[in-house]
């Protein structure tokens, strides 16, 4: 079973970055696991089995664009005839952030282009093919799949067309 919460508040979220928006997803998320699950425990529920709470999808202009516009105009073969969406890792920090300026650089002789200003691999988002949004992609997504199935911003990921 899959429970869709949306957020749409334009005043807020209009204009932000993927960055900007975890930590309202984390606000969000630490008071939903209270009311949605009043007698769990909440070290368990941050653990990889609740991606609920980890991951969220965002959609702007440009992803909106691609399920309603271009989606319906493309071959039923293409894994861009559902369009995209963005697939975000809310609990994604930079390497940066977590090992400090002096290590960050150290694994990467090249530096990528910078996406939201973070010239890493991973830059805590993904695209997704629309199609793969559903329960079975959410009760397998992970940290070690998020890893091993990891393609960098604008690289599509269709998982389900790879397997």
């Amino acid at each position: 079973m899959l429970e869709w919460t949306f957020v749409d508040d334009r005043d807020k979220f209009v204009g932000a970055t993927i960055p900007q928006l975890h930590l309202h997803h984390q606000q969000w998320a630490a008071q939903a696991i209270k009311e949605e699950n009043p007698n769990g425990k909440p070290e368990w529920l941050f653990t990889d089995f609740n991606s609920r709470y980890q991951y969220f999808i965002h959609v702007d202009e440009e992803v909106l664009r691609s399920v309603v516009y271009e989606a319906p105009h493309l071959p039923d073969d293409d894994i861009l005839s559902t369009g995209y969406l963005n697939f975000v890792d809310a609990e994604w920090i930079s390497n940066e952030e977590r090992w400090g300026a002096e290590i960050s650089g150290v694994d990467s002789d090249t530096p990528y282009d910078p996406i939201d200003g973070c010239t890493e691999y991973d830059v805590g988002w993904i695209r997704i093919a629309a199609n793969m949004v559903g329960a079975g992609f959410y009760v397998n997504i992970g940290p070690a799949l998020w890893h091993s199935s990891y393609r960098r911003p604008f690289e599509l990921l269709d998982w389900w067309s790879s397997r």
